[in-house]
């Protein structure tokens, strides 16, 4: 954004449109019917805080942590462990797939050439590629798999199926650094994207962009 230097400060309201197809056209949800004093498509807003009631709750307080009896995640870590955001977790053909944000990270190596890795940020690390990592087991819990990359500069992904039962992802075109924050690119950039993805492996347990 103009003057700033991230997509912006904050976010406090969520919009939802629909549509009978990918391609569009895409309209805003009609809520009117629940919300008629507010816009039009808009779900979630910290303003919708008096609207919380005993067992219905619309904006949850601010900064609290929820402790709950759900197992911890079995995980297998990366050495070090980067910084991870946009977490997700589905369900398909009988595994579970946790899938991270990650950075791709450029750094010189010790023979003088590129070194990329999903690493932590420090001096001579530059940002490179927002790419989502996934791991597969066989329990909710875990263990994990090792993770392995989704697909390059399609972070911060959602999974779901369309009408004909095929799986999509979004991802969040990162205009802060990497592929859409070339000034070629930035006009398309922070907006969602979208791609079909497709399950390979021997047992059919490794998700990945579609190819080709």
């Amino acid at each position: 954004m103009p003057g700033l230097d991230a997509a912006g400060p904050w976010n406090d309201e969520i919009f939802v449109w629909t549509a009978s197809s990918l391609r569009g056209h895409w309209h805003l949800a009609d809520t009117t019917g629940i919300r008629p004093g507010a816009e039009k498509g808009k779900v979630w807003s910290p303003e919708f805080a008096d609207e919380n009631r005993p067992g219905r709750t619309v904006v949850a307080p601010w900064q609290i942590v929820v402790t709950t009896n759900l197992p911890e995640f079995q995980q297998q870590p990366y050495t070090p462990e980067p910084y991870l955001e946009g977490v997700y977790l589905f369900k398909h053909g009988g595994k579970y797939f946790l899938l991270q944000a990650a950075w791709d990270r450029t750094s010189t190596a010790a023979d003088g050439s590129t070194r990329y890795a999903y690493d932590t940020a420090a001096p001579g690390r530059a940002q490179y590629r927002y790419d989502t990592v996934p791991a597969v087991a066989d329990r909710l819990e875990g263990p994990y798999s090792q993770r392995w990359t989704l697909g390059v500069d399609a972070g911060h992904t959602n999974v779901f199926s369309d009408v004909g039962g095929r799986r999509w992802a979004t991802f969040f075109r990162n205009p802060n650094f990497g592929y859409w924050a070339d000034p070629s690119r930035i006009a398309d950039s922070a907006v969602p994207g979208v791609v079909q993805l497709e399950w390979t492996g021997p047992r059919g347990n490794r998700v990945y962009l579609q190819r080709g």
